[in-house]
């Protein structure tokens, strides 16, 4: 299936099929997000809706929370019970669009405390966030081709990613490694994040 125009403007974007062709690494806003979490990234929390445990994803997210912390020295998000926590996780059944195995979403909280929806391209050019959802669709994410556990591993890597101001990594100037968590598309067995995962994290938040 060829991506989108829109699909790759962002609405972070999660794991459609697509290939974009290699030439070279970059750390520009093509893989890196200019927006981000409001307080930073040193004291996050998440949240996971008991639909994550149900639909037997609970170990995936925080096998992928878990490696991302381990990426940086900077990043830290701890699991929490509080539904209001800085990032919250839902799996469904045919809860998003046609193509959609994950949508990573961003919110501001407005003067009343209201969550209030940021458009991608905004958060693509610098808006601050302080909230998160990330919601994963079950039917799609099979239909796609995610199964098995390092290929679930990649889809909530990629999703959290997103929440982490990451990027997809076949935007050009693309990455030629496609078992990168944020290369989009790209249904390889990828447990852990890459280097260049690793790198445009560091980059952005430090080491």
């Amino acid at each position: 299936m060829v991506k989108r125009n829109f699909f790759s403007a962002f609405i972070l974007g999660c794991l459609i099929i697509g290939y974009c062709s290699s030439t070279f690494a970059s750390h520009d806003t093509a893989h890196i997000l200019k927006g981000q979490f409001r307080q930073g990234a040193s004291s996050l929390t998440y949240w996971l809706d008991s639909s994550v445990n149900s639909y037997g994803m609970q170990s995936h997210f925080q096998h992928a929370f878990t490696n991302w912390n381990n990426s940086s020295s900077k990043v830290n998000m701890s699991a929490s019970t509080n539904a209001s926590s800085d990032i919250k996780v839902y799996v469904g059944s045919n809860n998003l669009p046609v193509g959609y195995a994950g949508l990573t979403e961003m919110y501001y909280l407005n003067i009343l405390g209201t969550a209030v929806l940021i458009s991608p391209n905004n958060v693509i050019n610098g808006t601050l966030f302080d909230r998160v959802t990330i919601r994963i669709d079950d039917t799609q994410r099979i239909a796609l081709g995610y199964t098995g556990w390092d290929k679930v591993v990649k889809l909530t890597g990629h999703e959290i990613g997103h929440a982490l101001s990451m990027h997809h990594f076949e935007n050009n100037p693309a990455h030629s490694n496609q078992n990168s968590w944020m290369y989009s598309g790209s249904q390889t067995n990828s447990a852990y994040p890459s280097s260049d995962d690793v790198s445009h994290l560091r980059y952005k938040w430090g080491n």
